[in-house]
């Protein structure tokens, strides 16, 4: 019955393949959560190397095509030597906000306009460590450690291994974190990225085999995190999430299509289309859960359950101005996901919105200026009539000192979902923040 149920997933992913295979090529991925509208400046170090391996991103050869994941791996692994890296962040400022939105202070439910004022201040810092060692032509270690103030915590924040076998299939097993799907607001597709329900989740540990095949190739996933296991040192194998992608890329569209298990979630798999038309670039994501138990009771519909989203991005005028519009609907009720920890936000679980949604994503650069950038970010639920609103400016007046001024604000009514539940680090629905951050960064390194 599950075997049956695993191929009805696939071909129903397969099914809606067909007639969106007549686009254009894809252009590079980048990321538009709000968190990246801050600092534009590309990591790249784990990210890109991981689309590349897994058929997202793709490199060019000589005559402008798409190079195979097996020669962009054999160009990265053919090193021998080590990458030493360090990076430091101060910041400090003011982050008041409001228990309530000020649109709501005279509202007849909150008698007298009573609302708490929270007069935010800090200062932090925090500091990282990266070593990447080409130990032979086949056998790479990466560690990556950070640490911060005032909390003095000791993060090992990314600690895997990757070995070419017999340059047929490209291994990488450790802390690390991988991500599937091509949404840029809402990351449903990022299957490896789901939980069980009440969850606390945790960072990943996964052990993956990428195969290439021609411009893509097929990925095997093994992966599992400290909420899905009773002893962290000896997790079992059904505490273990198992996960299948194959990609394929030509020069009309870029494809992804996937599996993912875990015992105690509902069997999932997704389509992710990407392709640029005329400078634009469009992409969809679709997914499917069913519920594999049988012996649980429900009817049709909740055993059956999915989304979808397309969405568009494009610069206009030289980069001067940038705009992402995606529309979200989504039917799967069990959409808690975990989030990795970043520079601005703590790691945490999250879930989607059900019903229809959309997001605005616009950045503007109206001068050539210290790196002047104006963005907003707005989230939008036609089911609850709630938005998050995220406006604000940057500027970088030195070198190395950053200045940022923005604002988060939950609009729509008191019982609205985001007016309950927002990404504000007090679930405060209006409050304003003032950022400057001192930081710089390093690296040396040294190859036969």
């Amino acid at each position: 019955m599950k075997s049956r149920l695993a191929a009805c997933a696939l071909i129903f992913t397969i099914f809606f393949a067909g007639p969106l295979l007549y686009a254009q090529t894809a252009v590079d991925d980048e990321n538009w959560d709000i968190d990246s509208m801050f600092d534009e400046s590309e990591d790249g170090e784990t990210g890109d190397t991981e689309k590349e391996i897994a058929g997202g991103r793709k490199a060019e050869d000589a005559e402008g095509r798409p190079s195979s994941p097996a020669n962009v791996l054999n160009d990265f692994l053919q090193r021998k030597g080590f990458t030493f890296d360090a990076s430091f962040s101060l910041y400090g400022g003011l982050n008041p906000g409001w228990t309530e939105a000020p649109w709501h202070w005279e509202d007849t439910y909150n008698p007298g306009g009573e609302t708490e004022f929270t007069p935010n201040a800090g200062v932090g810092m925090t500091g990282t460590l990266s070593l990447d060692f080409q130990l032979s032509d086949i056998l790479r270690i990466k560690n990556g450690f950070s640490f911060s103030y005032p909390a003095f915590a000791f993060i090992v924040s990314e600690f895997f291994m990757d070995y070419n076998f017999l340059n047929h299939a490209y291994f990488r097993a450790g802390k690390t974190v991988i991500n599937w799907g091509q949404s840029r607001n809402y990351t449903f597709t990022n299957l490896p990225a789901r939980l069980p329900l009440d969850n606390p989740g945790g960072d990943s540990y996964l052990v993956k085999a990428d195969i290439p095949i021609g411009i893509g190739g097929l990925q095997f996933l093994v992966l599992t995190r400290p909420g899905f296991m009773q002893d962290p040192t000896s997790p079992g194998i059904k505490e273990m999430a198992y996960g299948t992608k194959y990609n394929a890329a030509t020069r009309w569209v870029d494809m992804d299509l996937g599996l993912f298990f875990h015992k105690a979630m509902p069997l999932r798999s997704f389509l992710s289309l990407k392709t640029t038309v005329l400078d634009t670039e469009f992409y969809t994501d679709l997914m499917y859960a069913v519920q594999y138990d049988s012996e649980m009771p429900m009817d049709f519909w909740e055993r059956n359950r999915g989304a979808f989203g397309i969405g568009a991005a494009r610069d206009f005028f030289g980069e001067k101005i940038s705009l992402n519009l995606e529309y979200f609907y989504n039917q799967d009720k069990e959409n808690i996901y975990y989030s990795e920890k970043d520079e601005f936000s703590e790691a945490e679980v999250s879930s989607y919105i059900i019903g229809s949604n959309a997001a605005v994503n616009l950045v503007l650069r109206p001068i050539d200026f210290k790196n002047l950038r104006i963005f907003a970010q707005c989230l939008y639920s036609f089911e609850e009539k709630s938005a998050w609103l995220t406006p604000g400016i940057s500027i970088e007046p030195i070198k190395h000192i950053s200045v940022y001024l923005g604002s988060r604000m939950a609009l729509g009514g008191k019982e609205s979902a985001y007016y309950l539940s927002n990404a504000d680090n007090l679930n405060r629905p209006f409050s304003f923040a003032f950022l400057i951050t001192v930081s710089g960064d390093y690296s040396l390194g040294h190859y036969d």
